[in-house]
Order: structure tokens, then C-alpha cells, then sequence
């Protein structure tokens, strides 16, 4: 996941930018979609972190569904 494009975004941005991202996506005018928040805060958490994996993020995100690498790339997108 270290070398995905949603990452290399998320850490060329600046603190103050960040913010301002995750209150965008926690607007219900522009996002219905709880997954992408939870999606942001992992990533948030981990960005320092080389070794997370796509399944990891998905084990944190959906504990209780098998790993489904389409439906991740879209809330990547």
C-alpha cells in the first residue's frame, strides 16, 4: 500500500490541509459514505507505517467480510 497514489497524496499535504480533507469527507453534502471516513482514519493512522498492507487496511476496516481488492480500489477512489 506504500506505493499507492491515495498515499503518496495524503503525505505530500500539510497538517492544516489534512484537517481540512478529513472535515470535507465528514460533510454529509459531499460524503454518505461512512467507509471512506473510517477508510481516511486508518490510513491516517498508519501513513508512517511501511509495512501496512491493502489486507490489513481491509482486516480494519470490514473485520467480519473476506478481503474484496475491487470494492477496496473504489473507496480508494
Amino acid at each position: 500500500m506504500k506505493n499507492s497514489k491515495l498515499i503518496s497524496v495524503l503525505t505530500s499535504l500539510s497538517p492544516i490541509i489534512c484537517n481540512r480533507f478529513k472535515k470535507y469527507l465528514e460533510s454529509p453534502y459531499f460524503n454518505s459514505k461512512l467507509e471512506i471516513i473510517n477508510l481516511y482514519e486508518i490510513i491516517e493512522k498508519n501513513i508512517g507505517n511501511q509495512e501496512i498492507s491493502k489486507h490489513d487496511i481491509w482486516r480494519n476496516l470490514t473485520p467480519n467480510t473476506p478481503y474484496d481488492d475491487k470494492r477496496l480500489r473504489h473507496l480508494n477512489s
